[in-house]
């Protein structure tokens, strides 16, 4: 057997300090584990389930601790890697109320049938990387370009339930058959004996899996003869029993778990006293004193209907807490849902059609979504959800197919189907080597406090850098988007610095220079870092290799959609470049003065959409006491009001709302209530979630701009000053929806299969309902609408509707 994790930890203070044990009951250490080495996991939700080579695949990242927001982690990484093991992209961004948003282009040249997106956090990698998101994305390729898979072998593998077989006790015996790709196959075949005896037929249930039950007798030993219809016949060695020893069986059912404990006669006497732990997310939910003194079996029952849905391990160990057998069940008590409604507002199926759907939320509580509307007939992978992957997949290693059909409905088929799957995807192994010396692993990686960051470090070249006892370093700061900002670091004794009080994406530019310290300046050099993972993880083939996700992707029905796409694209653009326009005729459309001075004054994440004043030309402006009351009423969800010891807050949505003056953070809003009105020329509210913020942003901001703003001139112009080139979270380009409410006479065709796709949709009590427009492409006669998000509470939601 092998112990989960937190397990692990808590046997080695158990084996190697018996004094603490005695001082701390099991649950006060559990909760100790849980504390320090909290476990996260990932989804994805994907705008859709197949692409096509140089498709932009849209993502919505949620990232969860236990069963909550997580804490641990500021930053998430995704790496891209072809069927050929070869890393495609490294992507990174910011984590923003537990999620993150990021797109990944597929070559235009690639030629694999499939993707594998990796996604992991720098806390993550303390732990084992099998736990690490893993998925294949199917990727269309034309017909002639697929090449069919042959045959493979067949692989069986056996499962004794609790971890072993224990001589002359009944136990169940659990098997998994798949074939070298990982697809789960069909068998059937005997149980015998060495010599041959016929004891019992098997057959698999259920995708591979099935289970018998058969009692081991002394120094015999058990063979299966087996075929899966296609390979002949073979033989499979089921597991040695022990001699003797203990065994439990577990019965789960709705509401309770039954479990049997059994012991040999002449089991020693650390096995008469034993203890049955049942912990999930690292929480212990039960535990029981087991009394085998006097008999040889306890039959008993756990109830589970207040417990939290999901994995339940249950651990037995010996009188001496020495772990005896495991086993891993399910609890569904249905409480980890809820369900938003989506009612279609407005509907054409038409060639550029205009399409409403409005959201309702069924309560109050701050709920984060994202929206995938794609062509209702393309192929459409309903079994990898929010759904499945944090309740299942997520928790268990190796591949699980079919995950999402497990949680489809309250049928005692699925439950038995989902109970192989625990039977056949605990662990299996102690590691005993580690448990006895102590080992307990070190963290490499501590849990984050910051986003991206500037570190420096000084390394001066011919002049020392005590020249200076702490020298003062002026940066200026420039976006790939020149966005511009400055600012002054005080280098430590160790000659180096951390600047953690802003985001940037892409790129950034740094140009330098120490304060009063020419020589500084030009003999010193600063190397600098940003604080994240910048390459991708070095991973096997082996750990790529998947089984495939939707098969030969042309041998689907459902798949005719999307290969015209495809052609249709090609064509398209092999027209292009045969075609030379004899005169292009540029129309434009005279630009507003609010469209101009946000040109003129934003950049970088203040750019863009959001509530836009131009302050100079209007008369209430120049009338308003100050900024703040100007904007009253003129931002929906943005309130600006008093606490009760008499402070100006300004919130949105609930939320806290940050105040940049020339787009620089002002802490405090007395700054701000004391500006003249007539020295602002601009203002702009950006709504949640603001992206450029240094907290969560979910407060958006609101940007003020002055008329006459003049920069400090920290930086000396006597030599060019050295510079440095820094590289950021990866950017992220929004999604284009067309609009097709205007006419025109240059409209190219249409054949998007993703019609809108909205990461961040949030909804709180202010705002239960939300309307989502869009329009239809040239083609879909049926749409198919996706949402998937969790709420504060940290319910999960996964729904779909097609419109048709």
């Amino acid at each position: 057997m092998k112990l989960t994790l937190h397990f692990y930890y808590i046997l080695v203070f158990v084996l190697i300090c018996p004094l603490i044990v005695k001082s701390q009951q099991p649950d006060t250490l559990l909760q100790q584990f849980h504390d320090q080495y909290t476990q996260e996991k990932i989804h994805i939700h994907f705008d859709k389930s197949v692409y096509n080579k140089g498709d932009t695949i849209w993502m919505k990242l949620y990232l969860m601790d236990g069963n909550g927001f997580t804490e641990c982690s500021k930053s998430i990484y995704v790496d891209y890697y072809g069927t050929d093991g070869n890393l495609l992209s490294h992507l990174s961004a910011p984590v923003r109320l537990s999620s993150a948003k990021l797109q990944f282009a597929i070559p235009k040249n690639y030629t694999g049938t499939s993707v594998h997106a990796i996604a992991y956090t720098r806390w993550m990698l303390n732990f084992d990387k099998d736990f690490l998101y893993n998925q294949e994305i199917p990727i269309a390729q034309n017909a002639s370009d697929v090449t069919k898979s042959a045959a493979s072998k067949t692989i069986l593998h056996f499962f004794p339930e609790g971890g072993q077989l224990v001589t002359g006790i009944p136990s169940l015996v659990a098997f998994m058959a798949y074939n070298q790709s990982g697809t789960p196959v069909n068998i059937f075949g005997s149980i015998k004996t060495s010599n041959g005896k016929f004891l019992d037929s098997f057959t698999t249930a259920h995708d591979g899996m099935g289970s018998f039950s058969f009692q081991p007798e002394k120094s015999e030993h058990y063979i299966v003869e087996w075929t899966d219809g296609r390979n002949g016949w073979q033989q499979s060695s089921i597991p040695e029993a022990e001699p003797s020893g203990a065994t439990l069986e577990i019965h789960p059912l709705k509401g309770r778990a039954l479990f049997e404990i059994k012991r040999t006669e002449d089991a020693p006497d650390n096995f008469k006293e034993m203890y049955l732990i049942a912990a999930s997310n690292q929480q212990m939910l039960y535990q029981s004193k087991i009394n085998l003194t006097t008999k040889t079996s306890l039959f008993s029952q756990i109830p589970t209907s207040t417990f939290p849905s999901g994995i339940l391990t249950l651990t037995l160990f010996d009188k001496n807490w020495v772990p005896v057998a495991e086993r891993i069940i399910f609890v569904n008590n249905h409480e980890y849902e809820f369900h938003p409604s989506i009612q279609v507002k407005e509907q054409s199926l038409e060639r550029h059609g205009k399409n409403t759907v409005e959201i309702s939320m069924p309560d109050t509580l701050f709920s984060n979504l994202s929206v995938a509307i794609t062509d209702g007939d393309l192929i459409y992978d309903q079994q990898h959800t929010i759904l499945s992957q944090f309740l299942i997949s997520s928790e268990l290693k190796g591949y699980i197919h079919n995950p999402g059909s497990y949680l489809s409905g309250d049928a005692d088929s699925l439950s038995d189907f989902l109970d192989l799957v625990m039977l056949t995807h605990g662990w299996r192994k102690y590691p005993w080597e580690k448990i006895l010396s102590g080992q307990l692993p070190a963290l490499a990686f501590p849990k984050e406090k910051s986003f991206i960051r500037i570190n420096g470090s000084l390394y001066a070249k011919s002049v020392s850098n005590k020249s200076a006892a702490h020298p003062i370093l002026n940066l200026i700061l420039t976006g790939r988007d020149s966005s511009r900002q400055i600012t002054s670091l005080l280098l430590e004794g160790d000659s180096a610095f951390s600047y953690d009080k802003g985001i940037f994406y892409d790129s950034l530019q740094i140009r330098y220079q120490f304060n009063k310290n020419d020589k500084l300046t030009e003999r010193g050099e600063m190397r600098f870092d940003n604080g994240l993972i910048n390459t991708g993880l070095k991973v096997s083939i082996g750990f790529l290799q998947k089984p495939e996700a939707l098969n030969l992707l042309y041998e689907n029905e459902g798949q005719q959609k999307i290969r015209m796409m495809l052609d249709e694209q090609a064509k398209l653009e092999k027209l292009r470049a045969q075609i030379t326009l004899n005169e292009v005729v540029v129309k434009t459309k005279t630009k507003t003065q609010v469209q101009l001075m946000d040109e003129k004054y934003t950049s970088g994440l203040f750019s863009g959409e959001g509530y836009k004043f131009d302050v100079v030309n209007d008369v209430f402006a120049q009338n308003a006491p100050d900024i703040l009351t100007y904007l009253q009423g003129k931002v929906p969800g943005l309130l600006y009001s008093h606490k009760s010891s008499g402070a100006p807050i300004l919130t949105w949505r609930t939320n806290n709302t940050e105040v940049y003056i020339n787009e620089v953070l002002q802490i405090g809003l007395n700054n701000v209530l004391n500006l003249d009105v007539h020295s602002i020329a601009y203002v702009k509210a950006i709504s949640p979630i603001f992206f450029g913020s240094a907290g969560s942003g979910t407060g958006g901001a609101v940007a003020i701009y002055l008329r006459d703003g003049t920069e400090t001139d920290l930086l000396s112009n006597k030599y060019t000053l050295p510079t440095a080139m820094l590289a950021g979270y990866s950017p992220y380009k929004a999604f284009y929806v067309p609009d097709y409410s205007q006419p025109t006479s240059n409209i190219e065709p249409d054949f998007r299969s993703t019609l809108y796709w909205n990461p961040f949709v949030l909804t709180d009590a202010a705002h239960q309902k939300v309307q989502l427009s869009f329009f239809n492409n040239d083609t879909s006669k049926k749409l198919r609408v996706v949402i998937e998000g969790f709420n504060i509470d940290g319910k999960l939601t996964h729904i779909e509707k097609l419109i048709e």
